[in-house]
């Protein structure tokens, strides 16, 4: 019978490779292990800065705000004049949503609006806006009303 030829693994170099593989996994796990246990340890000081106290923000504008006269240029259109006043005493840029509607709510709508100007503290100013009215109903708009600083 013909000898066997032996693999790699069954020859003593082969063995001393996968032996050695072993010692190296063994010892490399006893010094990963043995690493976190030992008690000579000394703690770490860590200076925490204490946190900065930055400027309390400026209060924000407020404002009031009232539709002074709307109409109907077209039966889709309402066009509405608002007036408002800067109730704070710090200057901004307002937004205002105004809102309009018939006396049941059939025909109703609402825009928003950025006046596109700083108002004074204390100051007051005006804009007229266009916004659609549902179901071409702008001539049968019985109440208006607008607010800012939205």
């Amino acid at each position: 019978m013909p000898e066997r030829k032996k693999e790699w693994y069954e020859k003593p170099l082969g063995m001393a490779v996968i032996m050695g593989i072993m010692l190296v996994g063994v010892i490399g796990f006893s010094v990963a292990v043995t690493q976190d246990t030992k008690e000579d340890k000394k703690p770490v000081a860590v200076k925490v800065q204490p946190k900065k106290k930055s400027a309390p923000a400026p209060p924000k504008a407020t404002y009031q705000a009232e539709v002074i006269n709307y109409g109907a240029p077209d039966p889709a259109t309402l066009t509405v004049l608002v007036k408002l006043r800067n109730t704070n005493n710090t200057a901004g840029n307002p937004a205002c949503k105004v809102e309009a509607k018939s006396t049941n709510g059939t025909y109703h709508g609402w825009d928003s609006f950025d006046l596109g100007r700083t108002v004074p503290a204390g100051g007051e100013d005006q804009f007229i806006g266009k916004m659609t009215i549902t179901k071409e109903g702008s001539a049968y708009i019985t109440s208006a009303s607008a607010t800012c600083g939205i």
